[in-house]
């Protein structure tokens, strides 16, 4: 895509119109690849980012010493877990592909 986008070549020849339909084709092309490799990254940082999160929750409920605060560090667990879920729903609801897809 980046090729193709830095090689393009005006042909003067052609008319006006066709030819701004031409780049403007194009940019489209280049505008969604960005946008949905970027969206796959923060995605893929935000899954990352729960994961450890996850992880030190439950190596932290190794060494709790009652049930209140074991519960607590699973709130907290979940919380974060479901907050990163609302994140895929709402941010990305509106592009191509689902917003269920990681």
């Amino acid at each position: 895509m980046e090729l193709e986008a830095s090689s393009f070549r005006d042909d003067p020849r052609q008319p006006c119109g066709q030819a701004f339909k031409k780049m403007q084709a194009l940019f489209e092309k280049c505008d969604m690849n960005f946008r949905l490799l970027f969206i796959s990254q923060i995605k893929l940082a935000y899954v990352k980012l729960a994961m450890k999160y996850m992880k030190r929750v439950s190596v932290e409920l190794e060494f709790v010493g009652g049930v209140l605060e074991e519960e607590e560090l699973i709130i907290q667990g979940v919380k974060f877990a479901f907050r990163v879920h609302q994140v895929f729903i709402t941010a990305y609801a509106g592009t191509e592909g689902s917003a269920w897809e990681i």
